[in-house]
């Protein structure tokens, strides 16, 4: 198992820009339903709408990529986490 710090969205922006973050995370997490791999959100069994819903509405914050492996390292799942950023 893997992990990687992402920033999905960020706020800010024109309202063209977050539309091409959408898109680009839209089309991202259909691939990935599509070849058959396994999608969570915190920790739970989730979908492409949802977790691109929630990335969306939370632009500020941040997801982590956590890539999931089987026994011959092949990929067949990713979660996205949150990640609360610890106030300075």
């Amino acid at each position: 198992m893997s992990a990687e710090s992402l920033s999905l969205t960020r706020g800010g922006g024109t309202i063209g820009s977050r539309k091409k973050r959408k898109h680009r995370l839209q089309k991202e997490l259909n691939a990935y339903a599509r070849a058959g791999m396994k999608l969570w959100l915190n920790g739970k069994p989730s979908t492409p709408s949802d977790i691109m819903h929630q990335c969306m509405i939370r632009e500020e914050e941040e997801y982590m990529r956590d890539f999931v492996s089987d026994d011959d390292d092949h990929i067949i799942g990713i979660g996205f986490d949150y990640i609360k950023k610890k106030e300075v």
